[in-house]
């Protein structure tokens, strides 16, 4: 495989590439699995009415899954790029409504994809999580976060027959905040990543970020899914930063300067 670092937005899986600054990169491979026998190995088969149609679903397999759906109108296909195991798919039935789900296990987690449909086969969610469920009329996912308060994120999802909403979100910490200077960066980023922007604008200094709202940290700050610190390039060490996707195989790290009085972030700037 040849690495341009100057090419950001090439589709190289399995190679993930992130810039940790300049001349710097962090290189990730990740494995890859293919069979030998070069064809799609039927895994299991369900079949469901929703609208006026009726549906029948494929899970197959090659060293990686695929999902084929076909009614006698429409023909859907799905390659699922994580490499899962243990994955199956059902029919779930979700305010009387159905879809299909395909379930699987992913890297200690539990995947999850929801496919509907409305005039068309869509996909309606993906996500990773710790608990999936349906109960109450509601889809369910509850998300641990490894951080340093151990957020807990409860979410629920309710389904029309076209679309899944969500219906509730609900997350807190689940371990004390300790209070020290070097650390507030990271609970503050920490909190951002996660959602929990009440516990984030309360380590701000109220004198200079009075007022402030979630919208305004979230389009301060944009998408990132890491929180990182450098310690290749001594420009950057004593600077938290943050790892914001560029492509689904590139990354950056943006780097930010917390100035600190009396127990509070006073102001935020950006280092790099």
């Amino acid at each position: 495989m040849n690495f341009c670092p100057g090419d950001e937005g090439r589709d190289c899986y399995p190679l993930e590439v992130t810039e940790l600054c300049e001349d710097v990169y962090f290189l990730e491979f990740h494995s890859r699995y293919h069979c030998l026998s070069g064809f799609f190995e039927p895994k299991s088969q369900v079949s469901f009415r929703q609208g006026s149609l009726y549906h029948t679903a494929t899970l197959l397999y090659d060293g990686i899954y695929y999902i084929e759906v076909e009614s006698n109108e429409y023909l859907f296909k799905r390659k699922i790029d994580a490499e899962l195991e243990n994955a199956r798919i059902a029919v779930e039935n979700i305010g009387g409504n159905s879809l299909l789900a395909l379930y699987g296990d992913l890297k200690g987690k539990k995947y999850c994809l929801f496919i509907g449909y409305d005039e068309d086969y869509k996909v309606l969610l993906e996500e990773r999580a710790d608990q999936v469920a349906i109960e109450g009329g509601f889809l369910s996912l509850v998300k641990e976060h490894v951080n340093m308060l151990r957020h807990r994120e409860e979410a629920k999802y309710r389904f029309d027959g076209k679309k899944l909403t969500l219906a509730e979100r609900k997350i807190a910490p689940q371990k004390k905040l300790v209070k020290k200077d070097r650390l507030l960066p990271w609970y503050f980023l920490e909190c951002v990543m996660a959602g929990d922007f009440d516990t984030a604008i309360s380590l701000l200094a109220k004198e200079n970020y009075e007022g402030i709202e979630a919208v305004q940290l979230e389009n301060f700050f944009g998408e990132f899914d890491d929180v990182l610190q450098n310690i290749y390039d001594e420009r950057y060490a004593p600077y938290v930063g943050v790892r914001e996707k560029v492509s689904p195989c590139y990354a950056k790290v943006a780097y930010y300067r917390f100035d600190i009085k009396e127990g509070f972030i006073e102001n935020i700037l950006s280092a790099r």
